[in-house]
């Protein structure tokens, strides 16, 4: 006898600004694949499942934006907030054909997007009132209470689903599902990629967390644990992968993809260019430098690592003109170098051990709501103005 039908659903983006960097809801699709594979018949509405207005390289873009008032909390910002992806009309055109789902499984991203979860939810809801609404990913985890409070889920998953999502599905929907076997990062199934309406590259997750605990860095509290994927099986993901779907970029989610490169990465690229495959990789999350030595940057060029993004820290001093300063040292440098600056804005996320500190120093009440995480606010930035932000930038661009 099959399992239930599931809905799962990916929302949109609320913000003043979004970009798809190489933005797909890899987490959802893990989940995914291991209901796909216990038995479940699953469909995927993907609010940002479209292909970008203006195409950038190797299948990134603007995503479609419509605009839509500010919220109170945010207004007197002289920037355009907006919904980005799909349209609404859309959105409910595909709701409108599917079944009535046992459950409906919602994922989030960013702490300050939750407008767009909320909005998913409550359409949703429109169309099928009795399924209960799970939602998990990195606002329900980082922001529980909040989102027990404003998303209109019925429960919200902290952490990774796939060991608890079998006793939720139990508890709301009295199925007997049975017990979730072995859920360690390397034992899940593929992501189930197929899956999505429109995607231009395949993402590659070879480790799940990170080994570090940086004091602003919310890794560990998402996934606890440090684990990895076998090289050899991940080299055969990407073969099965390029052979369904004919793509050949590939973007690492990874938070630390060099660590003990020589046994887990280089494998993996060795055992691609022994079967004779080309990709283009890009790493649209920042790697560690210190961890590229001479053997791994010879592989770096020879595997096609087309986007290279290296983490660059500044250690910000006392005072306004002494970290302005700080900031325009470290942008010299880098173009110095031959590199090309790209300025993190810092989001303030709960939980982090620079969480207190960010609550004491910013403008706003961070406590009191996510909207007020969001980096393109500069929510911790002492007497911030537009002008010194487009100085940096424009000294970024070389200008």
């Amino acid at each position: 006898m099959s399992k239930p039908f599931l809905l799962l659903i990916n929302p949109w983006i609320y913000d003043f600004a979004a970009y798809d960097f190489f933005a797909r809801p890899l987490g959802l699709l893990y989940l995914a694949g291991f209901l796909e594979a216990r038995g479940f018949d699953l469909a995927l509405v993907d609010c940002l499942g479209t292909p970008p207005v203006r195409p950038g390289p190797y299948g990134t873009g603007r995503f479609p934006k419509e605009i839509l008032p500010t919220p109170l909390p945010l207004s007197g910002l002289p920037r355009r907030y907006g919904r980005y992806g799909i349209t609404e009309d859309a959105f409910r055109r595909q709701l409108s054909r599917l079944p009535e789902p046992a459950a409906v499984l919602v994922t989030s991203m960013m702490t300050y997007w939750y407008p767009g979860v909320a909005a998913a939810i409550s359409i949703t809801r429109e169309f099928f009132p009795r399924a209960p609404v799970i939602l998990g990913g990195i606002y329900a985890t980082l922001c529980p209470d909040h989102a027990r409070c404003h998303s209109g889920a019925d429960l919200v998953v902290q952490g990774p689903g796939e060991r608890k999502i079998l006793a939720c599905l139990e508890s709301l929907t009295g199925l007997r599902v049975g017990e979730p076997g072995n859920t360690s990062f390397a034992a899940l199934p593929r992501p189930a990629l197929h899956l999505l309406p429109y995607l231009s590259f395949i993402p590659l997750l070879t480790s799940r967390g990170c080994p570090f605990q940086c004091d602003y860095c919310a890794s560990r509290l998402l996934t606890p644990r440090f684990e990895t994927r076998p090289p050899l099986e991940l080299a055969g993901e990407l073969i099965f992968w390029q052979d369904r779907l004919g793509l050949m970029e590939v973007a690492f989610y990874d938070d630390a993809l060099l660590i003990d490169a020589e046994n887990r990465l280089l494998v993996m690229l060795e055992e691609l260019a022994r079967r004779g495959r080309t990709f283009r990789f890009h790493t649209p999350n920042a790697v560690h430098a210190r961890f590229i030595t001479p053997e791994v940057a010879r592989w770096l060029k020879r595997a096609g690592f087309a986007t290279l993004r290296l983490g660059v820290e500044t250690t910000a001093t006392e005072g306004r003109l002494d970290q302005d300063r700080d900031l325009e040292a470290s942008i010299r440098r880098v173009h110095q170098l031959g590199a090309t600056p790209v300025l993190a804005q810092y989001s303030p996320i709960p939980g982090t051990a620079l969480w207190p500190r960010a609550v004491a120093a910013s403008r706003y009440d961070l406590e009191a709501d996510p909207l007020f995480h969001n980096p393109s606010i500069m929510p911790c930035w002492p007497e911030f103005s537009w002008e010194r932000l487009t100085r940096l930038k424009r000294l970024a661009q070389g200008q």
